[in-house]
């Protein structure tokens, strides 16, 4: 089976330039893989974009207006003309060949539908490829209370994250690619919900890694966890996981006004840094605003 490699660019041609040449560096167990780079209306870099034109069989596609991750997404598989697509954020590379691996399991599972690859960061550390399907507790408790309340780490009703991801063309087509009402948070996990419920299996993989830093989109961590919040609020609604609208909005709400009044009082001793303490209060106040505006 062939393996085209998509990478979406938005301001980080260096990380991207990076990513396309460990694709070339570990391409040596099959033919020159197809690339794809998908750039969302970046600020333009002549010598990078001069640079990835001189790689062989590698296509760059530039948006014309700003799109969005999950858009650039789609459009990337639509230019690709692999059986299977290894989807790389810009801020991740390859530590290891991929073709054949990939190749090998998607030929001895015809239902495989998608696949994480192994993940470390620059210590070599496990980030992270894969989680379970999220519930209404996830919301509720938090981020942190709720993986500290689930200690084992063993995944119920794999999602994989498209950070570093492979996956069968015909699967991503059949299911009507990534839902577009999602921006790259959830939009993987939605995919992956998705691929299952349309009959796909997923899985995870150690015979391909790649090193992902992070940071390839960065932003305010008060802007982050309201982006989280809405996209988690819509795929939890979209799978119906959420039973009782009213209650969950209200009890949401009294745990984010108790935690603002905590951070008021501690703030000082917990966050030294001033902007890092006001960012955490804003976005406090931000999810506040939004569960009682547009979820109560």
């Amino acid at each position: 089976m062939t393996c085209s490699v998509l990478i979406t660019n938005y301001n980080t041609w260096a990380l991207t330039h990076r990513a396309v040449w460990s694709v070339r560096a570990f391409s040596t167990d099959g033919p020159t893989p197809e690339i794809i780079v998908v750039d969302d209306a970046s600020e333009n870099d002549p010598d990078v974009v001069a640079a990835l034109l001189t790689v062989p069989n590698l296509r760059l596609h530039r948006n014309e207006t700003n799109r969005g991750y999950v858009r650039s997404v789609n459009t990337g598989v639509g230019l690709c003309t692999s059986e299977l697509i290894l989807l790389l954020d810009s801020d991740a590379h390859l530590l290891s060949s991929f073709s054949q691996p990939l190749s090998q399991l998607f030929t001895n599972n015809p239902r495989l539908g998608a696949v994480g690859l192994h993940l470390v960061d620059q210590q070599g550390q496990p980030t992270g490829n894969a989680g379970s399907e999220p519930s209404a507790w996830t919301l509720l408790l938090g981020q942190r209370l709720y993986g500290l309340m689930r200690p084992n780490r063993s995944h119920h009703n794999l999602v994989v994250y498209s950070c570093g991801m492979a996956f069968r063309k015909a699967a991503f087509m059949a299911v009507g690619g990534f839902d577009e009402r999602f921006d790259f948070l959830d939009a993987d996990v939605d995919f992956s919900m998705t691929l299952r419920r349309h009959g796909w299996t997923l899985a995870t993989t150690q015979r391909v890694s790649a090193c992902h830093t992070g940071g390839g989109s960065p932003q305010l961590t008060s802007k982050r966890v309201v982006r989280f919040y809405k996209n988690r609020y819509a795929l939890l609604t979209k799978y119906q996981k959420i039973t009782r609208a009213g209650c969950f909005s209200t009890a949401l709400l009294a745990r984010l006004l108790a935690e603002y009044g905590f951070l008021k009082l501690a703030a000082p001793w917990l966050y030294p840094d001033t902007h890092v303490r006001q960012d955490k209060l804003n976005g406090r106040r931000a999810l506040i605003h939004l569960i009682y505006t547009r979820f109560a």
